[in-house]
């Protein structure tokens, strides 16, 4: 009987220490809010590059083209920004739309355009903060 209670103790500290990994809750919120600032800012680049100046010269073709390539990119980092939104943050959900940005920026050309080029090291960026903002607050 004392071995299974040791035992799930021990299961239950194991649980909830990885349930409380920030060790700063205040730096975590911080970090949390400017991670939802950076994915904000993401989204609205995304949101330029699908509807440029140029917009009005461009064919009904390219404007079509232009739309379904882009708007996916800008949902998913829109999912990225409100996985930030509270402070219970959705990692599962921000993963996901990491991955799919990923896909979707390889279908991007960044050589032609610098202004693909920019949105790619913006977005390459954004993941880095990421991937700091897991290691200190998942």
């Amino acid at each position: 009987m004392l071995a299974r209670l040791c035992i799930f103790s021990c299961a239950a500290t194991v649980a909830l220490s990885g349930v409380a990994s920030c060790k700063d809750r205040q730096a975590c919120e911080r970090a949390r809010l400017k991670m939802e600032g950076t994915w904000e800012s993401v989204m609205s680049t995304a949101g330029k590059r699908k509807i440029p100046s140029s917009y009005e010269e461009l064919s009904p073709a390219d404007k079509a083209a232009r739309l379904a390539q882009w708007q996916p990119i800008q949902d998913q980092a829109e999912t990225l920004r409100s996985s930030f939104e509270t402070e219970q943050v959705t990692w599962n959900a921000a993963d996901k739309a990491i991955g799919k940005l990923e896909e979707k920026l390889k279908e991007i050309p960044t050589g032609a355009d610098p202004l693909n080029e920019a949105f790619a090291k913006q977005f390459e960026l954004a993941k880095s903060e990421y991937a700091e903002f897991c290691n200190q607050c998942r």
